[in-house]
């Protein structure tokens, strides 16, 4: 089972028929999933609601937030309804982006939509989902706030495991949700996926927006591809052998499921039950950051 921390799929599916794709649109989720819907305006959220049902196979949440990259309150009171009559999971993805002169901007703005939002957090004790790009000293400067979330998930995390660490150091319940960086290689999120605490990471597609530089957009089922990438960097070689759910199975090539993602997994040598019980460890720590029952 597979589980999807932060995705946009009213987006994706937009983005699946601009490009005349249309068919992917009815197979938007590999199998079985949990996942996280993110919204930022009322008719993107009301549209997955539309889309997206609960049902035995699949545990669908709902976030929203006021995105930094348009920090504009048009939407606060509709985020206060949903928090009020416990429409959402969660409130984001809020947070700082200072990428380019553009958004460095807006950082007046961007701090008050995020000092509202971890303020309605603190008071309706929800998890926050966090989009943080070239501003994490911001997010340390809230760390006493951040430390009084029931959870805070840090989306698309591409930080360093010392960064990671830090925030736990302090006392915050941070999760991390790592993407579709570790399939091109990006150095500190491999780290994370190889090495970090697997009690504190989450796996994410961001649907149809994190991309490789090949891709017009990122799909959903997209998550085979970063988990087993995840999975292969966490137990190759000697934890793999030590691993209680791989001592006794063969090493063997990546199953046929894995072959319609965007990306050559059949050619990494990984143990199926590699790939099984690291999703299972997302999977708990999916239902522990959103405060699910496992």
């Amino acid at each position: 089972m597979y589980s999807d921390a932060h995705l946009h799929p009213a987006d994706y599916i937009d983005s699946c028929i601009s490009s005349d794709d249309t068919g992917t649109v009815s197979e938007l989720f590999a199998q079985s999933i949990s996942l996280c819907c993110s919204a930022h305006d009322h008719t993107e959220y009301e549209r997955h609601r539309s889309l997206l049902q609960l049902s035995e196979s699949r545990r669908v949440l709902f976030s929203f937030g006021i995105h930094p990259q348009n920090p504009v309150t048009d939407e606060a009171e509709f985020l206060y309804r949903l928090l009020e009559t416990r429409q959402i999971q969660a409130i984001g993805e809020c947070g700082f982006d200072l990428f380019n002169d553009d958004y460095k901007q807006l950082l007046p703005m961007q701090q008050t939509v995020w000092d509202m939002q971890l303020r309605w957090a603190q008071e309706f004790q929800l998890p926050t989902v966090i989009h943080c790009r070239k501003a994490l000293p911001l997010i340390f400067d809230s760390v006493a706030r951040l430390k009084k979330l029931p959870a805070v998930i840090f989306h698309g995390w591409g930080g360093s495991p010392q960064e990671a660490a830090a925030f736990l150091k302090k006392g915050v319940n941070a999760y991390f949700s790592l993407g579709k960086a570790v399939l091109r290689g990006q150095k500190s999120v491999c780290a994370m996926a190889a090495s970090f605490d697997s009690s504190r990471l989450l796996t994410e597609t961001d649907a149809p927006y994190m991309r490789l530089k090949s891709e017009p957009y990122s799909h959903p089922r997209d998550i085979i591809a970063v988990t087993a990438q995840c999975a292969h960097l966490r137990y190759t070689g000697d934890d793999t052998a030590k691993h209680p759910r791989v001592q006794s199975l063969k090493r063997i090539g990546i199953i046929k499921q894995y072959e319609s993602c965007t990306t050559a997994l059949e050619e990494i040598d990984i143990d199926e039950a590699a790939v099984e019980a690291f999703s299972d460890i997302i999977v708990r720590n999916f239902n522990c950051a959103f405060g699910l029952s496992n």
